[in-house]
């Protein structure tokens, strides 16, 4: 019996490879094969148990994935069943064996400074990048669909736009689209200042403005959307960008919103993917609950890999341990799901790179106010607005009236609760909670904020979630409270005690301690005064840190006083200007200073 193999590329990038290889008849001019005649359930037990494989009804039809063809040759060749293949498929198929070979070989080349130099000069590499990230640009380039999955400050954003950039000076991509939480928007357009000089927009605001976006979206190189818009604006994405034919590589950030296979964004995701010229995830946590993560997370990569949306149940059956009642118990056949996850997939830690990364890494972690808090925020803010005017028409203007007003404001910024309500409704310690999830084992953080009061708030989420804490808030009126005597013996325990893995404080913490078992200091609110927020780095980078790398995380509220604060004040170090400082309002503060801050 003879077989004979056809492959049809449906897009010339064979990168891309979202395509299956068809087999079918010789004489059939469909795309696929029939099964008949001699063999004909010899051959079908074989497509059967194949990694990936599905089956057309309509079409009587069986497609696998290129990648398997030489998996289904083997086989066949065991039974003693011919196999004829066309020339232009050996051809193909050495081609996606090569691009695999090299793929495994960027990854086991991280240190190999040799290649790294041959990257640079293929690609067009900013001379900042550590040459860890270069090497990762570099993977996400040559690998077309990828998925970097570095640890937390290992700059995946800033591989992702190198790859990106790479390809646009190919010129085989015009545009690119990112699709990341919302949170992350602002941190998205600050990037693309920093390391390229191309433009950008943020989807946003009513249907009738985002449709006027849309429609304008050629104009520019990148275009920002948040996960939950595109539920709303399939149509339009659809309309003003797939059917205009763009070529553009698609960037997931924070891959693992689409981990539920079933829900919209999920789907919405995947449908752009499909259309994209390349598509890149980003993520430190894919795997988050279960291995069908993984399978959803794929889906939006390359579907090849584990299979496309009529496969779940295949992937169920041929990964996954199951009980009576079908309900996964285990995983099984890991070495298949490892394999054919590699050539997509890099992943470093940072014990790996610590001789490339600098003594500090900062990150910021940029949020929206809940409904509530903004309610809250928005009418303090207008009152404190409309007290100045009221002053500057009376041409008189009281500190000790206003200060009150914007110590509130930083309140209904950090939680409801700090401003009255009983339920801790608050974002930021939402975007905490998230964090600490995404931080390895030997991981160990200092949280400072400047209210007593959010200490406690703070202390009472960590418990919920089970992180064992220890905090210090200097109120004596609180059950937190730490005697000045034992602050030190708390940091200790802190320092010595490996399974406490956080630490939250009050700036009582700021001076006089060294706190040299974290890794990571977290601004859960930011300061007006830098100096302060250099003393709080400053107690975990210190002379006997057993930790190369510091990392700085800010928790920054968008479209609050706290983003102006940051963008004016601790961003430019260099002014250091010490408004609103509390010990110094009166001196600092100027009428100016406040309109600038609202």
């Amino acid at each position: 019996m003879v077989v004979h193999l056809f492959c049809i590329l449906l897009k010339t990038n064979f990168i891309k490879m979202k395509n299956s290889v068809k087999l079918y008849n010789f004489n059939d001019e469909y795309i696929g094969i029939k099964i008949s005649g001699q063999g004909f359930y010899d051959i079908l037990e074989i497509i059967k148990s194949m990694p990936v494989r599905n089956y057309i009804g309509s079409k009587n039809v069986w497609s696998i994935p290129f990648g398997d063809l030489a998996i289904l040759i083997t086989k066949f060749r065991k039974l003693k069943i011919k196999v004829e293949v066309s020339d232009s498929i050996k051809e193909k198929y050495f081609q996606f064996k090569d691009w695999k070979e090299n793929q495994l070989f960027i990854k086991k080349n991280i240190f190999n400074k040799k290649l790294i130099s041959t990257i640079k000069n293929q690609m067009d590499i900013d001379e900042r990048l550590y040459p860890f990230q270069i090497l990762g640009s570099y993977f996400l380039y040559s690998g077309g669909d990828a998925l970097l999955c570095d640890m937390v400050g290992l700059g995946k954003t800033v591989q992702s736009l190198t790859a990106v950039e790479s390809h646009r000076k190919d010129k085989t991509i015009n545009f690119c689209i990112i699709i990341c939480p919302s949170t992350l928007k602002k941190n998205w357009e600050n990037e693309i200042n920093i390391w390229t000089d191309k433009t950008y927009f943020s989807i946003g605001g009513t249907k009738s403005k985002r449709k006027k976006q849309y429609k304008q979206a050629y104009k520019y190189d990148y275009m920002i959307i948040n996960y939950d818009l595109l539920v709303w604006d399939m149509e339009l994405i659809d309309e003003f960008i797939i059917q205009k034919s763009y070529e553009y590589a698609l960037i997931m950030d924070e891959i693992q919103y689409i981990k539920n296979y079933s829900a919209k964004r999920s789907k919405m995701t995947k449908n752009i993917s499909a259309f994209a010229k390349y598509s890149i995830g980003l993520s430190a946590t894919v795997i988050e609950n279960s291995l069908l993560d993984l399978w959803s997370i794929f889906q939006g990569i390359n579907e090849t890999v584990f299979g496309g949306k009529g496969l779940f149940f295949h992937f169920r059956e041929k990964y996954l341990d199951l009980d009576w009642f079908g309900n996964p118990i285990g995983y099984k056949n890991e070495k298949i799901i490892k394999s054919r996850m590699s050539p997509y997939l890099i992943r470093r830690m940072k014990e790996q790179v610590l001789d490339e990364l600098p003594d500090k890494i900062e990150n910021n972690y940029w949020v929206e106010l809940s409904p509530e808090q903004r309610k809250f925020y928005d009418n303090v803010e207008k009152q404190i607005v409309d007290d100045i005017s009221d002053m500057e028409k009376k041409e008189k203007i009281k500190y000790a009236d206003i200060l009150p007003m914007i110590i509130y404001l930083r309140q209904c910024v950090l939680s409801s609760k700090l401003v009255g309500h009983e339920k801790n409704i608050s974002t930021k310690t939402d975007q905490l909670i998230k964090f600490l999830e995404s931080l390895d084992e030997n991981s160990k953080i200092v949280v400072f904020v400047h209210f007593v009061k959010m200490v406690e708030i703070l202390k009472n989420e960590l418990d919920k979630k089970n992180y064992k804490n220890i905090c210090v808030s200097g109120d004596t009126n609180s059950k937190l409270f730490c005697p000045v005597s034992e602050r030190i013996e708390t940091v200790n325990r802190f320092n010595n005690d490996d399974s406490i893995k956080v630490l939250v404080t009050s700036d009582i913490l700021i001076e006089g301690v060294n706190i040299t078992s974290a890794n990571y200091v977290v601004n859960f609110d930011i300061l007006f005064n830098p100096a302060k927020m250099e003393q709080r780095i400053g107690r975990i980078d210190r002379i006997g840190n057993k930790h190369k790398v510091i990392n700085i995380i800010n928790i920054i509220a968008l479209n609050t006083i706290e983003e102006n604060i940051f963008e004016k004040v601790w961003k430019k170090r260099k002014m250091s200007l010490d408004i609103l400082d509390d010990n110094k309002f009166e001196n600092r503060l100027t009428i100016k200073n406040i309109k600038e801050l609202l």
